[in-house]
């Protein structure tokens, strides 16, 4: 496998971000594709979750063949999340 990504599944909240890395061993450029650009985007692997809504695929290709994906599921902010993040930063 040529393409590796530092995750293979990931969990993000609406309004959040995650930065994917991809190695690709046969040293090809890598771009990136998002399976519901209205749901989340994807920049140099800078994944921003816009809805919060279901599984997205987020996929690495190289130019020297290959690629990988990683499953992000989307959620939306509730009050439990909520609570979870204040925590986080105190």
């Amino acid at each position: 496998m040529a393409v590796t990504l530092s995750q293979t599944t990931a969990t993000l909240y609406a309004g959040y971000t995650l930065q994917l890395n991809a190695t690709d061993s046969l040293g090809g450029t890598i771009t990136w594709s998002t399976s519901d650009g209205s749901s989340m985007t994807v920049v140099n692997g800078l994944v921003s979750c816009l809805i919060g809504k279901g599984n997205v695929n987020i996929t690495a290709t190289s130019s020297a063949g290959g690629s990988a994906t990683c499953i992000v599921t989307g959620k939306q902010i509730g009050r439990a999340s909520c609570r979870e993040r204040v925590c986080l930063y105190v």
